[in-house]
């Protein structure tokens, strides 16, 4: 009998430990209750949950935003992530993974069937492949637990080849403490889950799809029951995200609107019964602003993260271009040169590397043999 007793007291030690990350000074490292934390890291998602002692990430953004995430995850003291979960393909969502796997030890990643199109899926892939990570595939009505009082099941996945309507949508429960994420699923995924009577009553609710027009119905946000709504979204970005009309949907039901653009970083802490918010501006987005000009010699693309030479054969849409005056102030922005255009010959770019430099080259060359012969 004694025995016995040991053993089950030894499992439950085992399976209560903690699963190591810091926080702050010493003596910050205990978390009670829940925090989930809205990351502000421009225009794309990422949220950070506490509970229970195990740190999880769910998405990640854009890869050449992962110095803003990287700042705001030693900020809050976190060394290592336990989970990965990556609600859907797009670069805005995963874009930075394989950056945030290497430097925080992830060895568990939850990730959708439906692949993504970019360079950076294809990247990730290999690196589970290659480290032998372990990968999850998320499944219709599947529930994991976080620990004692916390779980979360995933109320849709993987519902068409298209990589928004895939997404996760993911309900997290902390005793009575609630929180539906939602990806960047439409619509139409949004109201089968409705059909199907999967309860999606919450506090806190992660507007979809950045709030975009193609989400965020008024009886979906309506059913909910949310008190608080979630939109992480870059400032000025081109997309228009959010817009007006969800705007007017959440203010017409009452529903207290955060949104990275206008609050930053934002912490929900949890106790299992209240939740308390604090606004927390950790990204001057002021100071990367004035890295921005309305014209000059560098064009970025907003999309890519690439920036390149004026004169280069490819440059971005008239919509998607953010000027710079020198390469400096476009990769403190978190831009990326072009292989094409601007090549590094040692510590300096190389502009005789330009497309449009050899192109001037033999029209000087035609002009030197028409006037000479």
């Amino acid at each position: 009998m004694k025995k016995g007793i040991v053993i089950l007291v030894t499992i439950f030690f085992c399976l209560c430990l903690p699963l190591g990350y810091t926080y702050g000074e010493e003596g910050k490292n205990i978390i009670s209750g829940i925090e989930v934390i809205m990351l502000d890291i421009g225009q794309g998602e990422s949220f950070l949950i506490r509970v229970n002692e195990k740190v999880v990430l769910l998405d990640t953004g854009e890869k050449r935003y992962y110095e803003f995430l990287d700042t705001q995850l030693k900020y809050f003291g976190v060394d290592k992530i336990d989970l990965l979960i990556i609600s859907h393909m797009d670069t805005d969502h995963m874009g930075a993974a394989t950056l945030v796997i290497k430097d925080y030890n992830i060895n568990n990643v939850l990730i959708p069937k439906t692949p993504g199109e970019s360079s950076e899926y294809n990247k990730l892939i290999n690196l589970l492949n290659k480290e032998k990570i372990n990968t999850i595939y998320a499944y219709n009505d599947a529930c994991f637990s976080l620990g004692p009082g916390c779980d979360y099941s995933i109320l849709s996945v993987d519902k068409s080849d298209d990589t928004n309507e895939s997404s996760i949508v993911m309900k997290l429960v902390y005793y009575e403490n609630s929180f539906l994420f939602t990806g960047d699923a439409s619509s139409n995924v949004l109201n089968k889950i409705m059909e199907d009577g999967k309860n999606i009553s919450v506090d806190v609710l992660k507007i979809p799809h950045h709030g975009s027009d193609s989400s965020s119905p008024l009886l979906f946000l309506k059913n909910t029951g949310a008190q608080h709504a979630l939109i992480s979204v870059g400032r000025n970005n081109a997309y228009g995200h959010p817009t007006d009309n969800v705007i007017r949907r959440l203010e017409v039901l009452g529903i207290n609107i955060f949104r990275t653009d206008n609050d930053g970083t934002l912490v929900i802490k949890g106790d299992g019964v209240d939740l308390e918010y604090e606004r927390i501006k950790i990204i001057d987005w002021d100071a990367e602003e004035r890295l921005k000009v309305s014209d000059g010699p560098i064009i970025a693309n907003a999309n890519s993260g690439v920036y390149h030479n004026s004169d280069c054969l490819s440059l971005p849409a008239e919509k998607n271009r953010i000027f710079f005056l020198n390469y400096e102030d476009a990769e403190i922005s978190g831009y990326r040169p072009c292989a094409m255009c601007v090549k590094e010959v040692g510590d300096k770019k190389d502009e005789y590397n330009s497309p449009g430099f050899l192109i001037r080259m033999i029209d000087i060359i035609k002009t030197l043999l028409k006037n000479h012969f």
